[in-house]
């Protein structure tokens, strides 16, 4: 929802002019050999092999060379080969390398980088970085060779729909990162030769924005956008593209733009401490998390009036963000959720008429939380204020609406995990519910028991040799202590294992299970429930064991 007032500035470095070379080292027409890609960023796939590829150079441009496998069925037009180097030279080399460094030279004293289009292998366009090493540290690493040349590899396919362009901008942002940031580290991991994917693909996907999109155009529709079909996507365990490109245009626009774009892809620290480098190198306040929490309130809010576009994108536009739940009538019951490690869940509160209302919230005492509540007043989406819900040490907190259905009758609260030990694939649940009145915070004897009492996911699921299972349990009432039990069952319900069985007070707990039976026998793969039993209330959730 984006609401427009105020206008930024924008500058795409095209002064960058790059001096015409001296004669090409290759003329038209020479065949020269090359190596398929290596694959040793990702798992090769034994279905492709590398191979020697026999490719002729069909077009000399001033800043590369397009090759074509002479092993292709289909080769693309020559017309389209020579619009995609004039592209290139004109654009591409020139804009990009300002922001983010100069085009590599590793071994080859040319200056030109290599368009090599070859046989499909399953994708449209390929950065190798193999083939930015010595052939013989390849070789001795990993059993593959290397070109020693600056290589991107395009399909033929790259080509259908005009989106050459586009993959070569993908493939080129790469190349660059790669020259800025490929030292190994840390120390005692000297085989690690490339960034975190999520900051890896991150500058790929704004490369295309910065060279493609003009970004002093406001209001560009993404109808695309990751967090309005599914906001819980981790950011640092790389899966979306699109969720890499927004959230590296968001901190350009908020952080520093260029600045902040060489800050970051100069450091040489991985992930989420190179961003934390590249804030305080520029001299930002925030920590990560807290820049994090500003991008997540951005993405459903996208309002430039509101603190002068401080919760806004200025190049682009959405569709609404995508609710996990939207509650009307209150109390709302004990609701549940879980989240991936730095991604996010919507929760929309409306106000039948004037009432205060109480939210509180429980995550998983084992994980990390943020909690912020975003304060509307509908129809027309104008922004009252956003509040902050600090949280204890077990993840706990509350808010008091005493102004809801007065000053604003909406609020959408805005649950984060910020948890950067959460594996990929694994999530950390939580709990919140709603009531009319000003209520109590957590710890205060008229809080709802059944809030106090949680079952959270297990960690990591699927496991292998261990997983632990957090509980939280609520007060027994008159007593100090009442009876537990956590117990173990098979897909058929027959138990297998009890974790605990026993009189235990109020509290938040974890117990890890090797996944043996009673009899210390290892369980056979499959899926499993795990079942929690107290003060007369019942959880249970699936857990997958794999051999």
């Amino acid at each position: 929802m984006k609401r427009l007032s105020k206008k930024l500035a924008f500058t795409i470095l095209s002064g960058f002019i790059i001096s015409t070379n001296s004669a090409a080292q290759i003329q038209t027409g020479d065949t020269l050999h090359f190596w398929s890609v290596a694959y040793v960023d990702w798992q090769p796939n034994p279905q492709v092999p590398q191979r020697l590829i026999a490719a002729v150079c069909s077009r000399i441009g001033d800043s590369c060379y397009v090759f074509l496998d002479t092993a292709l069925i289909q080769a693309p037009a020559p017309q389209q080969l020579a619009a995609l180097a004039d592209t290139f030279d004109l654009n591409f080399a020139r804009n990009l390398p300002p922001v983010y460094g100069p085009i590599p030279d590793e071994f080859d004293n040319d200056r030109r980088i290599f368009i090599l289009i070859i046989k499909p292998e399953g994708w449209s366009g390929y950065f190798d970085p193999a083939q930015q090493m010595a052939d013989s540290q390849v070789f001795s690493l990993w059993g593959k060779h290397s070109s020693e040349r600056e290589i991107v590899y395009l399909s033929p396919d790259a080509f259908w729909y005009n989106n050459a362009p586009f993959i070569l901008a993908h493939e080129f942002g790469h190349l660059l990162h790669w020259g800025q940031d490929h030292s190994p580290e840390p120390p005692a991991n000297p085989v690690r030769f490339w960034e975190d994917a999520w900051i890896d693909e991150g500058f790929a996907m704004f490369a295309t924005v910065y060279l493609l999109e003009d970004l002093a155009i406001p209001d560009v529709m993404d109808y695309q956008a990751f967090f309005a079909v599914n906001p819980d996507i981790s950011l640092i365990h790389f899966s979306d593209y699109n969720l890499a490109k927004l959230w590296l245009t968001f901190m350009y626009e908020q952080y520093g733009m260029p600045d902040f774009i060489e800050a970051l892809i100069q450091d040489q620290a991985n992930g989420i401490p190179g961003v934390r480098n590249a804030l305080a190198s520029l001299g930002y306040a925030e920590t990560f998390e807290e820049a994090f929490e500003h991008w997540i309130l951005a993405n459903f809010l996208d309002d430039e009036q509101y603190q002068n576009g401080r919760y806004a994108y200025y190049h682009y536009n959405f569709p609404p963000c995508r609710l996990l739940r939207t509650h009307t009538t209150y109390p709302t019951g004990l609701q549940t959720g879980s989240l991936s490690s730095f991604a996010a869940e919507y929760i929309a509160f409306h106000a039948a008429a004037p009432s205060p209302v109480t939210i509180t919230f429980a995550g998983d005492s084992s994980s990390i939380f943020r909690l912020s509540a975003i304060l509307l007043n509908a129809p027309a989406s104008e922004v009252h204020g956003i509040a902050v819900i600090p949280l204890d040490s077990l993840n706990r907190g509350v808010f008091h609406a005493d102004s809801f259905g007065v000053s604003y009758n909406q609020i959408v609260l805005a649950a984060m995990n910020v948890d950067s030990a959460l594996g990929e694939g694994a999530s950390a649940g939580y709990a919140y519910s709603a009531d009319i009145g000003s209520g109590a915070a957590f710890g205060d004897r008229q809080d709802p028991a059944p809030l106090s009492f949680f079952l959270f996911q297990n960690y990591p699921n699927p496991f292998n040799s261990l997983t632990t299972i957090s509980y939280r349990l609520p007060p027994a009432g008159q007593t100090v202590t009442a009876e537990a039990e956590l117990t173990v069952y098979d897909i058929l319900g027959q138990r297998v294992k009890t974790l605990l069985s026993g009189s235990m007070p109020a509290g938040s707990y974890r117990v890890q299970w090797d996944g043996r039976d009673e009899n210390g026998n290892p369980l056979a793969s499959g899926v499993y429930v795990y079942c929690l039993r107290a003060r007369g209330l019942v959880q249970s959730k699936k857990m997958l064991l794999l051999r």
